[in-house]
């Protein structure tokens, strides 16, 4: 399958603003799915995918890593300004995302996610829901004509 996006001037009246609001539905049902499976409130949950994202940027994303790749460590400051929430907000919810098991602190270092909450994901059958939402917004920006698909034969 190859996915090329549709130049601006060709694509129809307000199908551009259709496709902002498939994306942010896309990534709202991403952020539901981290905050229900680690029980992690809206705050918590920006905090640790934002880590999550940081933590794996640095080695190339997450198709270059493996279990002896090291996960970047970020400050709580840069953290804070990733997310726009003040730094006291950051400090003390990292604090609880370290009590839960969810992330690592240093003080020197910052915070970098724990292995195993990684590993956890986005909980069961994390791969399969993300693949049926990836392809169900595929299909809706094509239905827009925000994206030109063109699918291998079989």
């Amino acid at each position: 399958m190859q996915i090329d996006l549709v130049e601006l001037e060709r694509a129809p009246p307000g199908a551009l603003m259709a496709a902002t609001v498939a994306v942010e539905g896309f990534c709202l049902r991403r952020a539901e799915t981290v905050a229900v499976t680690h029980n992690l409130g809206p705050t918590s949950a920006l905090i640790f995918r934002t880590l999550c994202v940081a933590a794996l940027a640095s080695n190339g994303g997450p198709a270059d890593m493996d279990d002896d790749t090291p996960l970047r460590w970020v400050s709580r400051t840069a953290l804070a300004e990733s997310c726009n929430l003040p730094r006291e907000t950051v400090r003390r919810k990292c604090e609880r995302l370290v009590r839960a098991g969810l992330i690592e602190g240093d003080r020197v270092r910052g915070v970098t996610p724990s292995r195993p909450a990684l590993a956890a994901g986005l909980g069961p059958d994390s791969h399969d829901t993300l693949i049926r939402d990836l392809r169900l917004l595929i299909e809706a920006l094509e239905r827009l004509s925000v994206l030109g698909v063109t699918r291998e034969a079989a």
